[in-house]
Formats: C-alpha cells, sequence, structure tokens
C-alpha cells in the first residue's frame, strides 16, 4: 500500500498485473507464494533505495495450522477424478491440503488431455 498507492487495487492479481507476473493458479498456496515473493523480489528493486529499513527482515508472528484429513467428499470426489483417468490410488494417508493440490493436478492433466 506505501509504494503502489496509483493502483486502484493492491490485491495480489492487480500488483501481479501491474509487473507482469504470471499468477497461474490464484488462491493455491504455493502459486500464491510463489507469485508474493516476485511481487517482493519487483518491489525492493524499485523502493530500495527509497526506503531501505522497509525491506529489514522482521519476525514472523505465525503458528502452523493444525494439519486436518481429507474430507469424505474431497475423497469421493478424487475417486471420481481417478476413475475418470482409470488410476487406482490410496487416498485415507492425504491431508486436506494435500487433497486440494492432488484435485487440482488431476484436473490440470485431464484439461490437458482433452
Amino acid at each position: 500500500r506505501k509504494f503502489l498507492k496509483h493502483l486502484p487495487s493492491r490485491s495480489l492479481g492487480s500488483v501481479c498485473d501491474y509487473y507482469h507476473i504470471d499468477l497461474e493458479n490464484a488462491h493455491r498456496a504455493y502459486d500464491d507464494a510463489k507469485a508474493t515473493y516476485e511481487v517482493f523480489l519487483n518491489l525492493k528493486k524499485e523502493f530500495y533505495n527509497l526506503y531501505p529499513e522497509e525491506f529489514i527482515p522482521k519476525p514472523m508472528m505465525w503458528k502452523p495450522k493444525k494439519q486436518e484429513p481429507i474430507t469424505i467428499k474431497q475423497k469421493n470426489y478424487l475417486k471420481s477424478l481417478l476413475r475418470m483417468q482409470k488410476k487406482e490410488i490410496e487416498l485415507d494417508h492425504l491431508t486436506k491440503s494435500e487433497a486440494s493440490r492432488f484435485i487440482d493436478q488431476l484436473l490440470k492433466e485431464i484439461r490437458k488431455a482433452q
């Protein structure tokens, strides 16, 4: 907000557009984190000389989320996607976030095959 006041929105998508950063799978943790890192590098390149204090690392105030097991809905959806691809994989060991990533991966594979 401090650096890009002229932008009507400073959402990740808007800032990525401004810096021509590819945000392929918005709202997926890995892709958002990668895009955020690229935004940071661009901001640092553009503003470090003016505001070096803003780029000094600070301690994180963060606690990891508890890992939750795959939901029944995710499991059923994954089973149907795997059936479409004629694959059989054990799903009980997956966490909710792993299941979400796996769903995204399978959907991407299915779209490519079409």
